[in-house]
């Protein structure tokens, strides 16, 4: 017998999840990733920002997996089985568009800036995180970081040299990347010798 898991266990909490409408949700799957169709969320609070109607894209497949949230109204989707093209239908009135989510760049897809930003990090005490390295296939990267619940710090991030962050004690930590560059790591530590340490390990 099958077990259930839940997938979105290290990403959402319950009072995130409520904020997103989910009674009103629809579910699809896209090349083995499950798509939510969400609308009306309530989420404009600095500690959880989404688009108020949009697509979250829950890929499973990786080791540890991930949540990607997309600015996108959507009417209506159908998957095409031959080749897993998933097609969607935006608008309103009598004005209405039928176009390709997310197509890749051999069918006429554009690259266009992600923001990924984690879950709230908790510890039991007051900790300083005063380095961090962000490890991608190019730069720039934009960094942005919130020490409990309050945004403390922004850079440009040009290079996967580590780099030491302004001083400050808290709890809980969330780090936002945003940019069209793939990120292959992100290390935080309470020293750049803890980082280097990490990467040598």
């Amino acid at each position: 017998m099958g077990q259930m898991t839940n997938v979105t266990d290290a990403f959402l909490s319950r009072q995130q999840w409520e904020k997103m409408n989910p009674t009103e949700c629809r579910l699809g799957v896209y090349n083995d990733d499950i798509l939510m169709f969400y609308q009306n969320a309530t989420a404009t609070d600095v500690d959880f920002d989404l688009p108020t109607n949009g697509v979250m894209q829950i890929r499973t497949g990786t080791q540890e997996g991930f949540v990607m949230f997309h600015d996108d109204d959507i009417s209506q989707f159908v998957v095409r089985p031959q080749d897993e093209r998933l097609f969607i239908v935006t608008g309103s009135g009598n004005t209405w568009y039928l176009k390709e989510w997310n197509p890749t760049l051999e069918n006429g897809g554009i690259l266009r800036d992600y923001i990924w930003k984690s879950k709230q990090f908790r510890v039991p005490r007051d900790i300083c995180m005063s380095a961090l390295q962000v490890d991608a296939e190019a730069y720039p990267i934009n960094l942005r970081l919130w020490l409990d619940g309050a945004l403390v710090h922004f850079q440009t991030v040009t290079s996967d040299e580590p780099f030491r962050l302004p001083p400050g004690r808290a709890k809980q930590y969330e780090i936002e990347l945003s940019g069209q560059h793939t990120i292959r790591s992100l290390v935080i530590g309470q020293s750049i010798l803890d980082i280097q340490s990490d990467a040598t390990a």
